[in-house]
């Protein structure tokens, strides 16, 4: 838990594992193994480690709310309700659970069940700062999966609960572009600068540029990155030998004469489906294809 919590999910993760070699019951050690591989992008992989511990102890509520969050991240919207509604059941966290059911149920579009469990649940949460940590978990998995409006949705009710917090702000910033229409809400980002934390100032230095780009001000985009880039920099000094070395491989590796010897393509004129889960570079692999002369994307 001590190199999670430092930085290095990679040597928990073997922690975790060894743990698990030397008792395959210790259900503390199967727990956070997966909630390591949640946190590392691997939903498929915490799925199995959590089923070991529900395996062992079926009741074990928080295994449950994980597991709907992990099958949320795959799309599974079946399996994430069914483990939801079971922590539910058990009484674990019910903010969170409930939370978690609305979200799951507006993803489904069953939007009129979802805003009845939203309402039912929020009146149940006393403490602001319960239902803001939940609002940021919540966005968080929207983000991931590409619902970029549910996420907005989320991050503004946070807003609403600490409107001088910056972790939502900073996660806005990726829900959409913005306008010069959002200009209170940049000088309120702006003047969060002098109170955030180290981590906080450079999220918000890099939140508070693409805000600036997305409204077409270079300028002030560049003096912002420039800002966050100068305190990681202050902390993480520039390895300029290996950059150069990579990039001399790789001059040295696609020559004229080596891409003259690739593969020129396949004649078949099906069309091309590029296939992902969400936030993977689907997108991005289209735009590429599109710029060949003879491809077109169908949307």
């Amino acid at each position: 838990q001590t190199l999670g919590r430092t930085g290095d999910p990679a040597g928990a993760e073997k922690a975790f594992k060894r743990a698990i070699s030397i008792e395959p019951g210790l259900l503390e050690a199967w727990f956070n193994l997966g909630s390591t591989q949640l946190d590392e992008g691997r939903p498929e992989e915490a799925i199995v480690s959590y089923y070991e511990v529900v395996a062992r102890s079926p009741n074990h509520g928080l295994s449950h709310i994980q597991l709907a969050k992990a099958f949320y991240l795959q799309r599974d919207l079946t399996n994430a309700e069914i483990h939801v509604r079971q922590a539910l059941s058990l009484g674990i966290t019910p903010g969170r659970s409930g939370l978690w059911l609305a979200q799951i149920l507006s993803a489904q579009g069953k939007h009129a069940e979802s805003i009845e469990q939203e309402k039912k649940t929020l009146e149940q949460i006393a403490q602001p700062a319960e239902a803001f940590s939940i609002f940021n978990e919540l966005a968080d998995a929207e983000l991931l999966v590409g619902r970029f409006e549910a996420a907005e949705a989320w991050l503004i009710k946070a807003i609403a609960r600490f409107p001088d917090k910056p972790e939502p702000y900073c996660k806005l910033s990726k829900t959409r572009k913005f306008t010069n229409e959002d200009s209170d809400l940049l000088a309120k980002m702006e003047s969060l600068l002098s109170t955030a934390s180290f981590n906080e100032k450079r999220e918000l230095e890099f939140s508070i540029g693409k805000i600036y780009a997305d409204q077409g001000n270079p300028d002030n985009a560049f003096r912002h990155y420039k800002a966050a880039n100068d305190l990681v920099r202050g902390k993480v000094a520039p390895n300029l030998q290996a950059y150069e070395f990579e990039a001399d491989r790789l001059i040295k590796l696609f020559t004229a004469e080596s891409i003259a010897r690739l593969p020129i393509g396949n004649p078949s004129d099906l069309p091309i489906l590029v296939i992902g889960p969400p936030r993977s570079g689907t997108t991005l692999v289209e735009t590429l294809l599109c710029g060949h002369s003879k491809v077109s994307g169908a949307g």
